[in-house]
């Protein structure tokens, strides 16, 4: 990991200026929109090499968007690192800010294929909701305790166990309006530690 500058990281190769621009950025994330995304795109790739286990598939995903290295920021400090030390720095936050709850069990909900639940000790009770069918194939394939899910669907959410610990990462942002989800996870509070 080395220090680097903003200007070294805002230059004219980075996705991310023109899409801070917005120049060149401009999604309507709806329904139709993350299953073509996720569900025929990129899930559908990574079922087709389905023999990877979930390690491998991340580290393939990494790979497919053609990133050896990325740029993170730690306080107020840019630095450039390996894409691999930064899915660990990631790995860690969820790891720590999930296990700050004592529950029977672990549920993700907009899980994807399950790699956040790989993160856990395998003897507590995980599982996790994903909205597309390839993400759940995937998840089955590696033994997660993965089913079909939608945040806007009031009935999914009674895949939450009693006592659960529920946590959502990188998922409510495909979502336009994530009140439908305050408002059904709130009927279910009771099955919530």
């Amino acid at each position: 990991m080395k220090k680097t500058c903003i200007n070294d990281y805002l230059n004219k190769d980075n996705i991310w200026i023109e899409r801070i621009l917005n120049k060149s950025f401009s999604i309507n994330r709806n329904l139709e929109h993350v299953q073509q995304e996720y569900n025929q795109d990129k899930y559908k790739r990574l079922l087709a090499n389905s023999s990877l286990n979930i390690r491998e598939i991340k580290a393939y995903q990494w790979n497919q968007k053609g990133f050896k290295n990325t740029h993170i920021s730690l306080g107020d400090e840019i630095f450039e690192c390996t894409t691999t030390f930064a899915q660990s720095l990631v790995d860690n936050m969820v790891l720590n800010n999930v296990s700050n709850f004592s529950s029977e069990n672990i549920c993700e909900l907009g899980t994807g294929y399950g790699y956040n639940l790989t993160l856990f000790d395998k003897s507590l009770n995980l599982y996790g909701g994903e909205l597309t069918e390839n993400g759940v194939k995937i998840g089955k394939l590696n033994n997660l305790d993965v089913s079909l899910f939608n945040f806007y669907n009031i009935q999914d959410y009674k895949l939450i166990r009693p006592n659960s610990t529920v946590f959502t990462h990188h998922a409510l942002e495909q979502i336009p309006d994530s009140k439908c989800f305050i408002e059904n996870l709130a009927d279910f509070k009771d099955n919530i530690n």
